[in-house]
């Protein structure tokens, strides 16, 4: 039986982030929390702290609950405990005295003119009050309730905004949210918007645990209130105080904002710029032509050279130690051959198909049957959308199984459109003789295993002896272990460029991630030998295994000109021609503008300028242009521009490649049910923000007017 039990109505954690109960609380917690926060015991604000860690661990520890089968043993050793509780009074005494003595509350943590916060208020409520607002804010997007994340949203962010007494503690910042608490619940009573019963329920069930459909979800909140609030020490009264209190919040920000509304006009514009149809004309300028113009001498390129050095640098190099493991499919299938054939001639079904079907039976039962995920576990990967797989790489996705070629029409059809193939791949896929993508996969997986047995053999080799890693005598090992042909190569100390084709190309295991970057992460260090190896075995192309270790370095290093010239020649053409590009579309500019002002035909002013002119109906956010690279670009620059009016001159983005200017000749909105609630959304929006900003401005100036302070302790 635990002696150590706290009461069922014990307080919550200290911490705002902690969801320890007292029931979990180990003596092993409570000194590691002690041991961090005495580490910071500079003045009395470091001490109180502290203290307060002590009183928080103590607590659950000295409140006793004592088995009656125990009472003998105490009869027994009556001389012991009472030694035992005279030295638990003195400790607590001892901890009140040091506390500072500010009565029953604790000492003062937080004062204003007309209230004071204690230590107690802050244990008792400010942790454990953020930690269900937070809660109750992740189960409402969770449920699909985004006006129960929004008002509980509101509730935090006006309760923790701080005017200039920024607190700078832990115990401060909890204060601060304990006084601000304290305004709220002053202007409550003072603004009389209490919150009902009835209210209360209803938007439990309504906001905070319905489900996507709109439903109360009973087993939802049964489990909140059974662990989530026994987690955070409180119970289902305190839960419904605090849901009165955030919606006597909302009631108070309404009267308080009462009139405050969106501005409409201006929502619309905002609004309307992004769900437009526009009729426009461009004229643009493509980079390219003022490249071609340029022929930089080179000591123009010498001294542009001169200028940019740091942007000039070799390539980093690397010499690497490896072991690249592909599976012998050749004797693989050899293998197979011999099963199949043995099992023809007598008669039996081959094993190897068998444990095929057994092997694709097991996993359709385990698609079905696995449950999620726990946190010790990697989650599941869900199959992408169409859309999300069309965004995938074309080096991460695995092109589509050609059919197998089966007649002698296909095979040269093959030939033709692939190159010089294996034929001996396409005999055995004509005979059906060659392996499956099951039997394929199960050699790779089994080959990562061995690999892994090679990785950890060096990382423990690295980590006993302290020293440079080695992979010939781990490789020896496992290759005498497992019984397979492992091959430790090295190269030379190369630029990444020159690394040879095994060293190259996406990790299989992490798509953020190439076999080069990885390499490149690698590093010497004399201090830590594992800085220098693969952090994990990598999967290299399709269907191998890598594990390396870098033993040299060479940085990059500033090239000299004859080396950088051609980087340098792009690099100045590049620069030039945009500034002459920049220079010719400006006074193309001020051209089509004076020629506005006659009513002359812009047309003909930009083609005596070289101006491309191009004309586009129907431009929406979205649409494609003819031509053009960046419509996105063009579209922002003409919902910027008035009817009948020239936008200004910009050089588009990215890459700067085209000026463009833009004239709008028709604007209208797009009119459709999906802008038309958008546009809705946009003055509520407005008017939401217009209201959150007015209420935190109402908190920062209660807390100007009031002094609050944090007191020396």
């Amino acid at each position: 039986m635990n002696l150590l039990a706290p009461e069922d109505d014990g307080p919550p954690g200290f911490s705002s982030t902690s969801t320890t109960s007292p029931e979990s609380l180990q003596f092993g917690d409570c000194l590691d929390r002690l041991t961090r926060t005495s580490r910071s015991w500079e003045g009395t604000k470091g001490k109180a702290d502290s203290l307060f860690h002590l009183r928080t661990c103590a607590r659950p520890f000295v409140r006793l609950s004592i088995p009656s089968h125990m009472l003998e043993d105490i009869r027994k050793h009556t001389g012991l405990f009472i030694i035992v509780l005279v030295a638990i009074f003195i400790g607590l005494i001892f901890m009140e005295s040091a506390g500072g003595g500010a009565g029953g509350g604790g000492p003062v943590v937080a004062q204003t003119d007309d209230f004071t916060v204690s230590y107690k208020e802050v244990q008792e409520e400010a942790g454990a009050t953020l930690q269900l607002a937070a809660r109750l804010r992740d189960n409402s997007i969770r449920g699909g309730s985004f006006e129960g994340f929004s008002d509980l949203s509101a509730y935090m962010t006006s309760l923790q905004s701080r005017a200039e007494q920024a607190p700078t503690t832990e115990i401060e910042s909890l204060a601060a949210f304990m006084v601000s608490r304290r305004f709220l619940q002053d202007a409550i009573e003072e603004y009389g918007v209490q919150a009902g019963e009835k209210e209360v329920q209803e938007y439990i069930k309504e906001k905070l645990f319905a489900d996507r459909n709109g439903l109360f979800d009973q087993a939802s909140y049964d489990a909140f209130v059974e662990n989530g609030l026994q987690g955070l020490g409180m119970n289902l009264r305190d839960f419904n105080e605090f849901v009165g209190e955030l919606l006597s919040f909302k009631k108070f920000s309404e009267v308080l904002a009462a009139g405050v509304q969106g501005n409409s006009t201006s929502a619309q514009e905002n609004y309307s710029s992004e769900a437009q149809s526009l009729d426009i004309t461009t004229f643009s300028y493509d980079l390219a032509t003022f490249k071609q113009e340029l022929e930089p001498s080179d000591e123009e390129l010498k001294s542009y050279w001169e200028e940019n050095k740091g942007r000039y640098l070799s390539e980093p190099k690397r010499k690497v130690h490896y072991v690249l493991a592909t599976p012998d499919f050749d004797t693989l299938l050899e293998e197979k051959k011999a099963r199949e054939a043995e099992a023809s001639e007598s008669g039996d079904a081959p094993e190897e198909e068998e444990e095929e079907e057994e092997v694709v039976e097991n996993a359709s039962e385990e698609t079905a049957e696995s449950p999620l995920p726990t946190d010790s576990e990697e989650p599941m990967t869900e199959a992408p959308t169409a859309s999300e797989a069309s965004e995938v790489p074309a080096a991460e996705v695995a092109p589509a199984a050609e059919p197998a070629p089966t007649t002698m029409e296909e095979v040269e059809e093959s030939i033709l459109e692939q190159g010089l193939p294996n034929i001996a791949d396409l005999a055995q896929q004509a005979e059906g003789t060659a392996l499956t993508d099951l039997e394929r996969k199960k050699a790779v997986d089994e080959l990562g295993l061995v690999i892994e047995e090679v990785w950890l053999g060096l990382k423990d080799l690295v980590d006993e002896e302290g020293q440079a890693p080695n992979l010939k005598p781990v490789v020896a090992k496992v290759s005498e272990d497992f019984g397979v042909e492992l091959e430790v190569k090295e190269t030379d100390l190369v630029s990444v460029s020159e690394l040879p084709p095994g060293l190259k190309g996406p990790d299989r295991g992490d798509s953020r991630k190439t076999i080069e970057q990885r390499i490149l992460e690698a590093r010497v260090n004399e201090a830590n030998p594992m800085d220098a190896v693969v952090d994990v075995p990598v999967g290299a192309g399709k269907e191998s295994w890598l594990v390396f270790y870098v033993s040299e370095v060479a940085d990059p290093q500033e090239l000299p000109f004859e080396e950088a010239k051609n980087d340098v020649r792009e690099d100045y053409i590049d620069e030039k021609g945009k500034e002459l590009m920049r220079e010719k579309i400006e006074e193309a500019h001020e051209a089509l503008v004076a020629a506005a002002a006659e009513d002359k035909n812009l047309t003909e002013v930009a083609a005596s300028l070289n101006l491309k002119t191009a004309n586009h109906e129907g431009f929406t956010n979205g649409s494609q242009l003819p031509g053009e690279a960046n419509p996105q670009e063009v579209f922002r620059l003409a919902a910027q521009t008035p009817v009948g009016e020239l936008s200004a001159a910009e050089l588009l983005q990215p890459g700067e490649q085209r000026a463009v200017i833009v004239q709008v000749q028709k604007r209208e909105f797009v009119e459709n049910d999906v802008n038309k609630d958008g546009l809705t959304r946009a003055v509520d929006s407005q008017r939401d923000l217009l209201r959150r900003s007015l209420v935190e401005h109402w908190f920062q100036a209660r807390w100007e007017e009031s002094d609050v302070e944090f007191p020396e302790i």
